[in-house]
């Protein structure tokens, strides 16, 4: 096994026992260069999930290397903090408003973690029905620091809002197949007309998510289209 071979099974390792706090064993991965597997977790977006890891983990990084890598994983969490304060009062605002979503993607999936202050945090992605997209965009846009040109077809407005990025959906399409297209639909359905959706208590305030079986549609085929589409170009 090569050297590069074992940085990244150790950074794979660490990545499975930080998602379920389990005990990783890195012995059998001689001569670890600690640098690469931190690269790979910047690159990846997952410096707080190996850092989870070597919580459990068996062979550990030098002192200096690790104290850095824990402030930057504190940093993570600051901005985790202080995006839910934000989510909870645009909630909380918006529903004074008469406009009610779901929060979906991103923040949303980080509550499917151990630590979902550690996930590094992106967009805030807001899911809603064609009357309260509507509704979003009037109350949104004139608080909105910056406003990107709106995609009427795909229903979809980008914002910028107290340093923030939001992004309010009134539609999550595939757009590379009709068949995906319709099953997608049929889980807005669900989630919108059926009510299938879970909560979680953000600062106080109740953030509605969709169920996990309608996430787990909406979160990989949104994925799979910008990975199609990437290809593609």
């Amino acid at each position: 096994m090569t050297r590069s071979d074992n940085n990244t099974k150790a950074f794979l390792a660490l990545i499975r026992g930080g998602l379920w706090e389990k005990e990783t064993r890195l012995l059998p991965y001689h001569d670890i260069e600690w640098q690469e597997v931190y690269r790979l977790a910047t690159e990846q977006s997952v410096l707080g999930l190996v850092l989870a890891g070597l919580e459990h983990s068996d062979v550990k990084p030098p002192k200096e290397f690790l104290l850095q890598w824990i402030g930057e994983v504190q940093q993570i969490e600051q901005r985790n903090k202080a995006m839910n304060g934000f989510i909870a009062n645009l909630i909380d605002n918006l529903r004074k408003e008469d406009v009610y979503c779901l929060l979906v993607k991103e923040q949303g999936v980080a509550q499917s973690y151990e630590k979902p202050l550690w996930r590094c945090a992106g967009d805030i992605d807001l899911l809603l029905s064609d009357e309260n997209y509507t509704k979003a965009k009037s109350a949104l846009i004139p608080i909105a620091s910056e406003v990107e040109n709106e995609d009427e077809t795909t229903k979809h407005q980008a914002l910028v809002i107290n340093g923030f990025d939001v992004e309010l959906h009134g539609k999550i399409p595939f757009v590379i197949s009709k068949r995906v297209d319709n099953g997608i639909d049929e889980v807005l359905d669900d989630v919108f007309c059926g009510g299938n959706v879970r909560s979680w208590e953000c600062n106080g305030i109740q953030v509605f998510l969709p169920s996990p079986d309608n996430d787990v549609i909406l979160v990989f085929t949104h994925f799979l289209h910008h990975f199609l589409l990437r290809e593609l170009d």
